[in-house]
Formats: structure tokens, sequence, C-alpha cells
């Protein structure tokens, strides 16, 4: 059996300001590169969801590897990027 985490980096971050919380710094870099490293540091492949600002996104998960898909439909909630 092959164990991997999921990524849900799709949200809008509404409640977090003008900002895009993911890509908001924390210790001098975007704050979903911390949730990326964590799963790197932990042997798992990832997959990472994308929806807002998704190729800025990518852009910053992209030294991680992981394989990247988009919710298309991710302002309708979090079940949406969990479905895609």
């Amino acid at each position: 059996m092959t164990v991997g985490a999921i990524l849900l980096a799709a949200g809008g971050s509404r409640r977090f300001g003008a900002e895009n919380k993911l890509l908001a710094a924390l210790d001098g870099r975007p704050l979903v590169t911390h949730a990326a490293l964590a799963i790197t540091d932990a042997g798992l492949p990832m997959i990472a969801v994308l929806g807002h600002e998704a190729e800025a996104v990518r852009a910053a998960l992209q030294p991680f590897g992981p394989a990247f898909v988009t919710a298309r439909d991710w302002a309708d909630g979090m079940g949406r990027s969990i479905a895609a």
C-alpha cells in the first residue's frame, strides 16, 4: 500500500483579509511551503490541489515536486477541493 499526502491549497483565504494566506510570508517564505516541507520531510508523495491564485501557489510549491490538480470550482468550498 502506498501512503501519500494531499495538500489542499485552493482556498481563497477570505477570512485572512486581502492577502492570500497561502502566499503570506512566514519566516521568509510562503506559508504553504511550510506544509509542503513537512510532507516532503516525511518522505511522502504529495498531490497539491490548486484553485485561487493557482499559478502563484504552483510556483511556490514547484520546488517540492508535487503532482498538481486544479479544483476549478474551488470557491464552492473545501469539499470541491477534496473531490478534485
